[in-house]
């Protein structure tokens, strides 16, 4: 069976233009990103502390 990286990789002139739905509920990508983006060997900034002022604030885009 394939790894779930080579499943997510689709060749760029496939003509996808958007992103399966089942990528965004599967338990084995939400592992996969959790140790790739968010434990990752560096750090993602994500906001300054002044943009937080307060315990709870949350910044949007």
């Amino acid at each position: 069976m394939r790894s779930m990286l080579d499943r997510l990789k689709w060749p760029a002139d496939a003509g996808c233009t958007a992103v399966p739905y089942w990528v965004f509920n599967n338990q084995e990508v939400y592992d996969l990103e959790q140790e790739k983006i968010y434990n990752g060997p560096t750090w993602n900034f994500l906001a300054a502390d002044a943009e937080l002022p307060e315990k709870g604030s949350f910044k949007s885009t």
